[in-house]
C-alpha cells in the first residue's frame, strides 16, 4: 500500500511539473470574457522587417479564424479602411491616439496591440540568425485584460556548424550554400503572400502566445 501512495505522489509531482512548464500571459484579468467586437491593430515595428511586421499581423488574423472561434474579428480591410479615413496609416501612430478614440474610430469594443520587438534574419553561411521576438496585448472597453510576451530564436553558431562540417563537409557546404541562396530569393517575397522567411519563428511565437489566450 505504501508503495502505491509513493507511485501516486510520483506521478502527481510530475504532472504539475508539466503543467508548471507550460506558457503562461503576464496578466489575464479575473473573470475574463471576450470583447463582443475586436480590432487587430497595425504593427508597431521595432525591427527593420517592414514587411515582416505586416505578414505577423497578417498570421494573427489566421489564427484567429483558426483557434479562436469565440471571438469576433472586424475584418482586416475594414480595419485598414476606417484607420485610413481617420490619417492611421501605420502602427506607429497609434501611440498618439487614445484607446478610446480607437475604439470609437472603429465601431468596437476590443483593441488587439501587436509590438514587433525584434525580427532578424541573417544567414552568412557558417552562422545565422532566425529570432521573432514580439509582445502582444488585448484591451476590452480601453482596459488591458491579456498581455504576452515571446521569443523565439533558431540561429545557429559559427562553432556549431564548424562541428558540423568535421562530421560531414560536403552536407554542411551544401546546407550552408542552399541557406544564402535563399535569403536573396526572400527578398522579393511580398507580404500579402503570408510567406516570409521568418514565417515559422513567427508561427512558433504566435501558437505559444495563443495558449495563454483564454
Amino acid at each position: 500500500m505504501k508503495a502505491v501512495w509513493i507511485r501516486l505522489i510520483i506521478i502527481g509531482t510530475g504532472l504539475l511539473a508539466l503543467t508548471s512548464c507550460g506558457p503562461r500571459a503576464k496578466f489575464v484579468e479575473k473573470d475574463y470574457a471576450p470583447p463582443e467586437l475586436t480590432a487587430i491593430m497595425p504593427a508597431v515595428n521595432n525591427s527593420t522587417d517592414v514587411e515582416g511586421g505586416i505578414v505577423f499581423r497578417n498570421l494573427i488574423f489566421k489564427h484567429f479564424e483558426a483557434t479562436k472561434p469565440g471571438y469576433h474579428i472586424l475584418s482586416r480591410e475594414v480595419t485598414d479602411s476606417l484607420l485610413n479615413e481617420a490619417g492611421i496609416t501605420d502602427g506607429g501612430q497609434l501611440e498618439a491616439v487614445e484607446n478610446e478614440e480607437l475604439m470609437k474610430i472603429l465601431n468596437v469594443d476590443g483593441l488587439f496591440f501587436i509590438t514587433i520587438e525584434e525580427m532578424k534574419y541573417q544567414t552568412l553561411g557558417i552562422s545565422s540568425t532566425r529570432k521573432v521576438k514580439a509582445n502582444l496585448k488585448l484591451l476590452k472597453g480601453g482596459h488591458l485584460i491579456w498581455e504576452d510576451d515571446r521569443e523565439v530564436d533558431h540561429g545557429k553558431s559559427a562553432l556549431g556548424t564548424i562541428v558540423s562540417a568535421l562530421n560531414d563537409p560536403v552536407g554542411t557546404l551544401q546546407d550552408s550554400g542552399e541557406d544564402l541562396a535563399w535569403q536573396l530569393a526572400a527578398k522579393g517575397v511580398k507580404a500579402w503572400l503570408l510567406d516570409h522567411e521568418l514565417k515559422p519563428e513567427m508561427l512558433e511565437v504566435i501558437n505559444t502566445s495563443f495558449q495563454t489566450l483564454p
